[in-house]
């Protein structure tokens, strides 16, 4: 089993050295998103902040949640960040979570291959476990008191999401 964590901390409890040439995957959430965030993504963090001000939606002021993926390489940390980006995007559609300002669902055939590649042992599980804010709700909540996680599991059709520890949420508009 390959096993990946990803502790949310709010935006703006990192410092600019913080995220100096970090990769990461994050949640942002604009001044006029309530109920689902306005974007979930995952790079290089401090280029990718600067061309999402640039956009339209991107209306002030921006919140938002960020994981820093550990990993051994810095090949696998980017493998990895694809990897949880791909899961989050997935799950969001599960628990109608959707981000309005993701154009496509994140590239998960290409996350994964990325991420089993070049493993010690043949992996058939993925365990991501969140921790800290959860990325599906308003920063400004508390953190959550317990971790999520999802599950991917390879089975006879193939990847697919086994287990998901978020419930779906009604939209209160």
């Amino acid at each position: 089993m390959l096993k990946i964590n990803a502790h949310f901390v709010r935006i703006c409890e990192v410092s600019l050295a913080d995220i100096y040439d970090v990769i990461g995957v994050y949640v942002l959430w604009s001044g006029k998103a309530k109920t689902v965030p306005s974007y979930i993504g995952e790079g290089d963090v401090l280029t990718r902040f600067s061309s999402h001000m640039k956009k339209s939606w991107a209306a002030r002021p921006i919140d938002g949640v960020i994981a820093f993926i550990d990993a051994p390489t810095l090949h696998k940390q980017k493998a990895y960040s694809e990897l949880v980006e791909a899961a989050l995007l997935s799950a969001a559609v599960a628990i109608d979570r959707y981000p309005v300002h993701n154009v496509s669902g994140g590239k998960p055939a290409a996350a994964l291959r990325k991420a089993l590649n070049n493993q010690d042992h043949n992996v058939s599980t993925i365990r991501i476990v969140f921790s800290g804010r959860d990325p599906f709700r308003d920063p400004s909540n508390p953190p959550m008191r317990e971790e999520k996680w999802i599950v991917i599991r390879e089975g006879a059709e193939g990847w697919h999401i086994d287990e998901l520890h978020w419930n779906t949420r009604s939209r209160q508009n």
